[in-house]
C-alpha cells in the first residue's frame, strides 16, 4: 500500500506563511508598545500642564481674592467718608438758606463763601462715589434686569436735586418694561455720574428754562438710552469722545461700565435742546 507525504514545496509555503505570521505579529506588538509609550509621555505631559495650570489657578484666585478685599475696603471707605461730606453739604445749605432769609444781619461774603463750600463738598462726593463706582465695575454680577425699572430708580434717587435745581424732566419710553442683561447696580451708578454730569452743565442756564430729556428706546437687538440738556454747548474735548488716560474719572466709570456690558457709549450736540447729548447702546 503506497504511503502518501506532502509535496516539499507546501511544507516550505507552510513555514514561510507561519514566519510572516509571526513576523508581523512581532512588527504589531512593537508598533503597539511604542504608541502606548507615546500615549505615556503625552498623559505625563498633560498631566504635568494640568498640575502648571492648578497651580496657576489657585495663584490667580489668591490674588482675585485679596482685590475683592481691597476693593470691598476702599469701596467701604469711600462711603464712609461720604457720610460726613453729605453733612457738611446739608450745614452749608442751612446756613445759605439762614443768610437768604436775613440778608442785612450778613456779610454778603457769607453767602458766596458758603457756596463755594457746597460746590466743593458736591465735587468730593462726586469724586468719592466715582471711586466707590470704579471699584465696583471691577466685578461685574448679569442678571436680567428691566433697563426702565434701573432708570426710575436713578430718578427717584435725584429726584430733590432735580426739584431744588428747578430741572423740567421731560421722559420718553419708561412706562414699558425693557429687559437686558446687566448689572443693576453698575447701571445705576452709571446713569447717576451722567446726570449729575448734566445737573452741572445746567446750572449755567437760568433755572426756569433748564431742561433735561431721557428717551428709553428699544429696537430688536440693543437698548437706547438718551440723556439729553439745553445747557450751553461747548465742543467737547479728547477726553468726552474718546477713552484717553486724562479723562474725568466719572466718565471712565461711565466707559468702563459701558464696555462690561458690551455697549457702545458716546456723546454729541443734541440737536432738538441744544446742548449734550448723551448716548448708550446696551445689548439685549
Amino acid at each position: 500500500m503506497p504511503i502518501f507525504s506532502d509535496p516539499p514545496g507546501i511544507a516550505l509555503w507552510g513555514l514561510l506563511l507561519l514566519a510572516l505570521l509571526v513576523g508581523a505579529g512581532v512588527l504589531l506588538e512593537r508598533r503597539q508598545r511604542l504608541k502606548w509609550q507615546r500615549y505615556q509621555q503625552v498623559l505625563q505631559q498633560t498631566q504635568s500642564d494640568l498640575a502648571a495650570a492648578q497651580s496657576t489657578l489657585h495663584q490667580q484666585q489668591g490674588r482675585i481674592n485679596e482685590l475683592q478685599h481691597t476693593s470691598q475696603l476702599a469701596a467701604s471707605l469711600a462711603h464712609e467718608i461720604n457720610q460726613p461730606l453729605s453733612a457738611l453739604r446739608l450745614l452749608a445749605q442751612q446756613s445759605q438758606v439762614g443768610i437768604t432769609a436775613e440778608p442785612t444781619s450778613h456779610d454778603p461774603a457769607d453767602s458766596l463763601l458758603m457756596g463755594r463750600l457746597e460746590h466743593e463738598i458736591d465735587r468730593l462726593v462726586i469724586t468719592t462715589e466715582s471711586l466707590r463706582l470704579l471699584l465696583r465695575s471691577q466685578h461685574t454680577r448679569i442678571e436680567r434686569v428691566n433697563l426702565a425699572r434701573v432708570v426710575q430708580a436713578v430718578l427717584v434717587y435725584l429726584k430733590r436735586r432735580l426739584r431744588i435745581a428747578g430741572v423740567r424732566l421731560i421722559s420718553r419710553g419708561l412706562e414699558q418694561p425693557l429687559s437686558i442683561d446687566g448689572d443693576p447696580q453698575q447701571l445705576q451708578g452709571a446713569l447717576i455720574l451722567l446726570l449729575q454730569r448734566a445737573l452741572a452743565s445746567l446750572a449755567k442756564v437760568p433755572p426756569s428754562n433748564r431742561l433735561l430729556s431721557i428717551d428709553l428706546v428699544p429696537t430688536a437687538d440693543t437698548a437706547e438710552l438718551v440723556i439729553s440738556d439745553n445747557a450751553p454747548w461747548i465742543e467737547e474735548s479728547e477726553a468726552e469722545t474718546a477713552a484717553t488716560d486724562s479723562e474725568d474719572m466719572d466718565l471712565y466709570v461711565v466707559r468702563i461700565t459701558v464696555s462690561n456690558h458690551g455697549g457702545q457709549f458716546s456723546f454729541g450736540r443734541c440737536p432738538q435742546l441744544g446742548g449734550r447729548q448723551v448716548r448708550l447702546l446696551l445689548p439685549r
